[in-house]
């Protein structure tokens, strides 16, 4: 299956824009209170974007799938913690788990899984 170079592109650059807004997030967090939540912010997006370029590159569909499928669940971790921080009003998150909604969309449609 051959991956056309703009969506391997708009991934890159979704999961980039992620990175930054969950990290921006992460940072305004107070420590004390919200430390674990912030780790695992943290860890969630941690090299998302050489972990998605890497996925695209592998030729073996089956490890494709693999990848994308974990990558797909960090992302729906992540989401999960931004949606309580949401919830709690602690900060309006809403366009960055719209942002992870179509990327895991994006990956799961171009992983090879759904063809």
């Amino acid at each position: 299956m051959s991956i056309n170079n703009s969506i391997i592109n708009d991934a890159m650059s979704k999961a980039l824009s992620i990175q930054t807004e969950v990290l921006n997030i992460a940072k305004d967090l107070n420590l004390n209170e919200f430390y674990q939540i912030k780790s695992r912010l943290i860890s969630t997006v941690n090299n998302l974007s050489l972990n998605i370029n890497d996925a695209f590159s592998l030729k073996n569909r089956l490890d494709r799938i693999r990848n994308f499928v974990l990558i797909t669940g960090k992302l729906l971790e992540c989401r999960d913690y931004l949606q309580l921080l949401n919830k709690l009003h602690i900060q309006n998150t809403t366009q960055t788990m719209n942002d992870i909604d179509e990327l895991t969309n994006l990956l799961m449609v171009n992983s090879g899984s759904l063809n």
